[in-house]
């Protein structure tokens, strides 16, 4: 693969998983999201491939770094503002 490519495709998921963090943090904020639910689901999903192809190790590592992410991304809205989150 080509740099040009590479750095093309790394791109594209970088930006799509910016998105969908994006996209998380705003529905939970709604509270029509359980967004520790969704952690759990993201490394449930994680630890349940089979490891057949090449690439799923890659998978699974990102499926638990978004899972980290937005657990961080969770906690650090808490110690900002904790009354927030309590009477919310």
């Amino acid at each position: 693969m080509a740099d040009i490519d590479f750095h093309e495709l790394a791109g594209r998921i970088e930006g799509t998983t910016r998105a969908l963090l994006l996209l998380v943090a705003k529905l939970e904020c709604t509270a029509a999201f359980d967004g520790s639910r969704y952690t759990d689901d993201l490394r449930n999903v994680a630890r349940g491939l089979q490891m057949q192809t090449e690439h799923q190790g890659a998978t699974q590592r990102t499926l638990n770094e978004i899972a980290l992410s937005l657990e961080l991304d969770r906690q650090h809205q808490v110690q900002r503002d904790p009354a927030e989150i309590q009477s919310g």
